[in-house]
C-alpha cells in the first residue's frame, strides 16, 4: 500500500490514502481495497481481520516520513511485534553493527510467525519483501519528508540510542536525493 498525500498532525491518529501503485499482497478482501484514493484512519481498520491478514508487515519511505510514528500506532492496533531496523542497526555509541551481524538479526527476527519492521536499510530490503505480507510504502513530497527530521531534533526517540542535535548535512543530501535515487528502486522491487 502507498501512503501518500499529506499527513494528518503527524499521525497522531494513523491517515492514510491509498492509491493505484497499493501493494497489499493478501489483503484483497480489507475495506482498504475498497476505499481508493479515500482518506482512512485507525476506525477503518476491521481488527479481526487486519489480525489475521497481516502477519509479516515492513514499513518503507523516505526518511522523516513518518514511519517509526506510523508502524507504532500499527502496532498498537494488530498486536503484532514491532522491531525498528534504526534500533537494530545503531549502537550507543553513534557506530553500528556490521552489515553482516544486522543481516542476522533480521533473517532471526523474520523467522517469526509474526512482525512489522520498520525502516528501509537496502541490503535486507529485498528479503524482507519476499517474506512479508503487506508492505506500507509512505511516500510524501520531500518538504514533508525534511520537516519530519526537523520536528525530531532534539528529542527523544525509541528507535534510536541518541538525540539528534541538528541535522546531519549528509543525511538531509540522503533525503533530498532520496525520490531521485532510492525511491525508482524501492517501486521496481514492489512490480516485481
Amino acid at each position: 500500500m502507498v501512503l501518500d498525500g499529506e499527513m494528518s498532525e503527524r499521525f497522531k491518529e494513523p491517515v492514510l490514502k491509498t492509491g493505484d501503485a497499493a501493494t497489499h499482497r493478501g489483503f484483497e478482501s480489507h475495506s482498504l481495497r475498497q476505499k481508493s484514493a479515500a482518506w482512512i484512519t485507525a476506525a477503518d481498520f476491521p481488527v479481526n481481520e487486519v489480525k489475521t491478514a497481516m502477519r509479516k508487515v515492513i514499513i518503507i519511505g523516505c526518511p522523516g516520513s513518518g514511519k517509526t510514528t506510523f508502524s507504532r500506532h500499527l502496532a498498537r492496533i494488530t498486536g503484532l511485534p514491532l522491531y525498528h531496523l534504526d534500533s537494530i542497526w545503531h549502537k550507543l555509541d553513534r557506530t553500528n553493527i556490521s552489515k553482516e551481524d544486522f543481516v542476522r538479526r533480521v533473517e532471526e527476527i523474520m523467522t517469526g510467525d509474526q512482525w512489522i519492521l520498520d525502516g528501509n536499510y537496502g541490503g535486507t530490503m529485498e528479503t524482507r519483501l519476499r517474506r512479508c505480507d503487506t508492505v506500507f510504502l509512505l511516500d510524501y513530497p520531500l518538504e514533508t519528508c525534511l520537516q519530519g527530521v526537523r520536528d525530531r531534533i532534539g528529542k527523544p526517540r525509541p528507535e534510536m540510542p541518541w538525540i539528534e542535535e541538528e541535522m546531519d548535512p549528509e543525511f538531509r543530501a540522503f533525503i533530498e536525493s532520496f525520490p531521485q535515487t532510492k525511491l525508482p528502486h524501492i517501486y521496481a522491487l514492489l512490480r516485481r
